[in-house]
């Protein structure tokens, strides 16, 4: 079966984000559901979800997720981290317009054009180059319907060609960009490269809008840093 579109992957390339409609069955994901809530039955969020969940690392092989990544980053890629997003009533956040700039490393290591560094939930992170974060995709899994008044992401066209950027500079990319929302139905993928400049509201009818957002790369780090996980696409 072909599992990927060439204009999904031309979008991607592009603007810097695509949405792939019903991409997993309904039995995966209330299983994804009910090992999430095992855990951690009322959260607005979760880090190292492969840790914690390890049921979220199946997504990293399921075919129509693995052809994506490796349409876009090459066989060669692996995932390298794994968060829960989740807008609830009592946790119904805002989001400024940003990039994602921070990636988990192994330990803290300086190197130039990296850093600074802090430390999220035990696990070291740094905001990393434009050379490596280029060479980064976000796949965020929904298992839940997100419409137009659950908060859902929005993102800035093209605004990835821009490099990282600073607090002016992204206001200067957003303005001459523009902005798309991104609605993703229950099962559906938001494929995002992590430059690309991107926001959300607070929900208007706050329920549950779960997300894993995972982070696949195709690039070792710099010296001695090294990625905190690589979880490859294909299994040995």
């Amino acid at each position: 079966m072909n599992w990927v579109d060439e204009n999904t992957i031309a979008q991607v390339q592009g603007d810097g984000f695509a949405v792939v409609d019903r991409a997993l069955e309904t039995r995966h994901i209330d299983e994804l559901i009910g090992a999430i809530q095992a855990v951690r039955p009322a959260s607005h969020g979760m880090r190292n979800l492969f840790e914690r969940v390890p049921l979220t690392r199946s997504l990293i092989t399921k075919p129509v997720i693995a052809a994506h990544v490796e349409a876009i980053l090459g066989p060669e890629a692996f995932a390298v981290r794994a968060i829960l997003f989740d807008k609830i009533k009592g946790s119904n956040w805002h989001v400024g317009w940003h990039q994602d700039q921070a990636i988990a490393i192994e330990e803290r290591v300086d190197h130039p054009g990296f850093g600074p560094t802090s430390v999220k939930d035990g696990v070291p992170h740094t905001r990393a180059s434009a050379e490596v974060l280029s060479q980064v995709l976000a796949v965020r899994i929904h298992l839940d319907d997100c419409g137009l008044n659950n908060g859902p992401l929005r993102c800035s066209p093209g605004s990835h060609t821009r490099g990282r950027l600073n607090p002016d500079e992204t206001i200067e990319a957003k303005e001459l960009f523009g902005e798309q929302v991104c609605l993703v139905p229950r099962g559906g993928l938001l494929l995002m490269r992590p430059l690309c400049l991107h926001a959300s509201s607070t929900a208007k009818s706050p329920k549950h809008r779960r997300v894993i957002h995972i982070e696949f790369a195709n690039c070792g780090l710099p010296g001695e840093m090294d990625w905190y996980e690589k979880q490859p696409i294909c299994p040995a």
